[in-house]
């Protein structure tokens, strides 16, 4: 059955966008004898946000440069190719998105690829079509050395000091531990969702997890909902995201919802692209067949997706 295929297999659909890199669901590519820590910390699992920075690996620690606004950055997501999902202009202090980012990378560059516990510095070597639109023509990601070998690498950034604006989510905040909702918060879920239009019923999460996005010291909350449709298995009735900013579920925005209703949505991520000191949230969108990435800004009470799905979703 679709809709429960889609709760319990969120990570299959996103193996099936990355065929490149083998092993591509966050958190699952530790490698052995990784030892120090990036300053970026991760977002935490459940309710409270973790801290134990980004490990990686020995000799190939993540170089100090300047970070936005002092500096340009280029932010991708692997699919055997990477995809720019946002770029930031230090010079016009502009955020933009999609395939024009590409220009920015010099010829000859090296972008910084990362997982949770790895990173490495490789050398572009152009353009190239993305695993998920194979045999389309389009060229509208970058080639990288080594990209499909060793670690299972699910993001990258130029310049490749960058790579400390970001943070990436950890897997647990998809287990059963982390999505088991109380009674007290399946209620003030579902108070929230028939505020902001969603149909009623029974709420499911598929993601909860908890970063200071604002870097006002209080973690905000994220949550990837479903409400199961019980005379329809291969729909829901609403699956989407909601962002509780300060955790106040009262105060929740939404993220995205399915137009479709048979997706589910996941936060892979987050970079200070502008260098603000507010993230924006590398969303992807999962479905059956595949899935897409893209990024979102949060504007006070509205959510800003910065640019299209990638791979033509």
């Amino acid at each position: 059955m679709l809709r429960r295929a889609l709760v319990v297999t969120v990570i299959a659909a996103l193996v099936g966008c990355q065929g490149g890199d083998k092993a591509a669901a966050p958190g699952k590519a530790a490698t052995p004898g990784a030892k120090a820590a990036a300053p970026e910390t991760q977002a935490g699992a459940g309710a409270e946000a973790a801290d134990p920075g980004l490990e990686v690996a020995a000799g190939d620690e993540v170089e100090d440069g300047p970070l936005p606004p002092d500096s340009d950055m280029v932010f991708f997501a692997n699919d055997g190719g990477l995809l720019p999902l946002g770029c930031f202009d230090a010079k016009t202090k502009k955020v933009t998105g999609g395939a024009a980012c590409l220009d920015r990378v010099p010829e000859g560059a090296k972008v910084r690829l990362g997982t949770p516990t790895t990173t490495a510095k490789r050398a572009v070597t152009g353009r190239i079509e993305p695993l998920c639109l194979s045999g389309s023509g389009k060229k509208v990601a970058l080639g990288v050395e080594g990209l499909g070998e060793g670690a299972s690498y699910v993001v990258g950034v130029w310049p490749p000091a960058t790579y400390r604006a970001v943070a990436l989510v950890p897997e647990e905040t998809k287990s059963k531990k982390a999505t088991r909702l109380g009674e007290d918060l399946a209620a003030q879920l579902r108070a929230a969702l028939s505020r902001l239009g969603a149909p009623s019923g029974d709420v499911e999460a598929v993601q909860v997890a908890s970063v200071d996005v604002d870097g006002n010291g209080t973690p905000d909350r994220f949550f990837s909902l479903v409400v199961p449709d019980p005379k329809n298995d291969e729909r829901y009735r609403f699956s989407g995201a909601l962002w509780a900013p300060d955790g106040d579920i009262g105060r929740a925005v939404l993220v995205d919802r399915s137009k479709r209703k048979e997706d589910v949505f996941e936060l892979r991520g987050l970079v200070d692209l502008d260098g603000d000191g507010t993230k924006e949230l590398w969303l992807r969108m999962n479905f059956a067949e595949g899935g897409g990435d893209r990024l979102v800004r949060l504007r006070g009470r509205k959510a800003e997706p910065l640019g299209r799905w990638t791979c033509g979703v």
